[in-house]
């Protein structure tokens, strides 16, 4: 259970603070962001591309806020991943359950983000690895004129299994998702063979079957698939890459040890990068400006050395809404799903 008592924390819910104070979104982070989860569409690399698609500047990734994490945006006193929000979670037991995100319009270069978070849940479950505690941070995003651009909601997991034992990997509950927002430490690197030239500028870039051919025209329909679109031997390269350009430096990405009182046989891959790949796959078939909401659920890990491949279809159209469901999933070399989401998108 939290250091803090539950009570406490239940007493709390609705507490807001601000918690990001301008987030200067730069035309280079963008491309280094959109860089490192495999974004293809010229948009988030060249300003006239990103005029003549109807942006004001080049766009932000879908998952870019996650960049707020780095300390020269955040609020006195904040510090993630508990935003200054006192949860008292055991961070060698606690994992990023779901994250979910709504667009009022897309994040663009020469935008300065505010952000104001709330808790806005805390819960238990009872679990195979003993009682599971929920917490659900909610974070609007302002521009410089107040106004909304974004909010996303983050949910905290506290596992009960006493510290020492291992997860059971056959347990289906989101307790042993331990996905890595929340490397191996025997000496021996799992990772694969690194790629790209002697600075690292390529690597990683995704291998598609016609994600990258032009993004859809109109609403798709139901059964429409989302074209396949793949990171093969994701690469430690790769997950620095990642960190760098997000801010997410958790030790359970580059401490073995750490990881191992996780009850992780290895460093992690982070779970926002495995969700970020699921964006870049999105908006490689649909322009970024028609995605309404985007949501990833952690389900599972994945490590270095592995593969990412992301499929998915249309399950639903709202034609009063003028918008589609598109339901996905992102899946390891072994075909285990390793991060599942939606995302509405509209016309």
């Amino acid at each position: 259970m939290p250091s803090t008592p539950l009570a406490e924390l239940e007493s709390r819910v609705g507490e807001r603070r601000r918690t990001v104070d301008g987030l200067v979104v730069e035309r280079g982070k963008v491309a280094e962001f959109a860089r490192a989860i495999g974004c293809t569409s010229d948009v988030f690399y060249d300003p006239d591309a990103a005029i003549d698609a109807g942006y004001a500047d080049v766009p932000a990734p879908l998952t870019f806020t996650r960049t707020a994490y780095f300390p020269r945006n955040l609020a006195e006193g904040v510090a993630p991943p508990e935003f200054g929000m006192g949860l008292g979670f055991d961070p060698e037991r606690t994992v990023h359950g779901e994250q979910a995100y709504e667009y009022d319009r897309p994040v663009v270069a020469g935008d300065v983000l505010d952000a104001t978070t709330a808790l806005a849940d805390v819960y238990t479950k009872s679990g195979s690895a003993g009682t599971l505690t929920f917490a659900v941070l909610g974070t609007e995003y302002t521009d410089a004129d107040g106004e909304r651009v974004l909010a996303e909601r983050r949910t905290r997991i506290e596992r009960g299994k006493p510290a020492g034992e291992p997860n059971d990997p056959s347990d289906d509950d989101p307790s042993n998702a331990g996905n890595g927002d929340d490397e191996n430490g025997n000496g021996e690197e799992r990772g694969g063979e690194e790629r790209g030239d002697e600075n690292g500028d390529e690597g990683g870039r995704p291998a598609t079957d016609g994600g990258g051919s032009g993004p859809v025209d109109g609403l798709p329909a139901v059964g429409t698939p989302l074209p396949r679109f793949a990171i093969e031997d994701v690469s430690r390269r790769d997950v620095v890459r990642y960190l760098g350009a997000s801010g997410d430096f958790n030790p359970l990405h580059y401490d073995g040890a750490f990881a191992r009182r996780g009850g992780h046989d290895d460093v992690v891959v982070p779970g926002m990068y495995v969700s970020g790949v699921a964006s870049a796959a999105l908006t490689d078939w649909v322009p970024l400006r028609r995605v309404r909401d985007f949501r990833t659920r952690f389900v599972s890990v994945a490590y270095p050395g592995g593969d990412l491949t992301v499929t998915g279809e249309v399950t639903a159209v709202d034609d009063g809404t003028s918008t589609a469901t598109v339901e996905f999933t992102v899946a390891n070399e072994a075909g285990d799903a390793v991060v599942t989401g939606d995302a509405t998108v509209g016309r």
